[in-house]
């Protein structure tokens, strides 16, 4: 495969622990992306690249029933047993792989491979596709997500957490630079969208700042004032996310 360079990450190891060994692991009952479970197979192998802490791995393990693998160059195995045991799953329900996904390789294949928020942190994410891609079975399905900061919750980003914004590769949340990208890579058919309407976030150090907080909360009930009037709709402007979804 085509390695990424260190050089195209755009968070680094120790920025990502810093991020994770504060978590607080709680049960997932529902996920931003549940409208399109249906393109999921229904059931096998699965993996999450990217996936510490593993909460989507859990909620699609009681959901689907799915073999469920994580990988990640940050696996804090405390924080897996927790998350496994706050969603009711007994120890060892998610396999750990702890390794560098950018030169990983593996004979393994999977039914179903997911990134979600992982591939916005390189500058150049082509070859990282193409390592997902790698992990398909023939007939396999991708599921992708990255947050979309060129709407409403990019504003927030940029505002009141620029030292974040920074660290995310704006350039491709772009519905026709990802579509692009999956020409590129040769799949069967996809679908690019954005989803998470009116769903706005800062972090943690973000949402300490007074006027920080408060600004993502009146937003968020205008949003969702407005959702409520007009039905759910997503947009470049409301939605928080983008997400893609193939077949091999």
């Amino acid at each position: 495969m085509e390695n990424c360079v260190e050089t195209d990450r755009l968070m680094t190891r120790e920025q990502w622990r810093s991020c994770w060994e504060s978590y607080k692991p709680q049960a997932i009952e529902k996920v931003f992306f549940e409208d399109f479970l249906a393109y999921f197979p229904t059931g096998g192998s699965l993996i999450d690249i990217g996936g510490f802490p593993g909460q989507y791995a859990a909620y699609l393990k009681k959901v689907r029933q799915y073999d469920v693998s994580i990988i990640d160059y940050i696996i804090l195995p405390e924080v897996i047993r927790k998350v496994e045991e706050v969603n009711g799953l007994p120890p060892g329900a998610i396999r750990c792989i702890d390794a560098d996904v950018t030169t990983f390789s593996s004979p393994m294949q999977y039914d179903l491979v997911i990134s979600l928020g992982f591939l916005e942190h390189f500058k150049n994410p082509l070859p990282l596709f193409r390592q997902h891609i790698a992990l398909l079975k023939p007939g396999g399905t991708l599921f992708a997500s990255i947050p979309n900061f060129r709407g409403l919750n990019g504003y927030l980003q940029r505002v009141f957490d620029p030292h974040n914004y920074r660290m995310h590769n704006i350039e491709m949340m772009d519905i026709k630079y990802l579509d692009h990208i999956c020409r590129n890579l040769g799949l069967k058919s996809w679908k690019i969208a954005y989803c998470a309407p009116g769903d706005l976030w800062l972090e943690k150090k973000a949402r300490e700042r007074r006027i920080g907080m408060i600004t993502m909360k009146v937003l968020h009930k205008l949003c969702s004032l407005f959702l409520l009037l007009v039905g759910k709709r997503n947009s470049k402007f409301l939605s928080s996310m983008i997400v893609i979804t193939g077949k091999v």
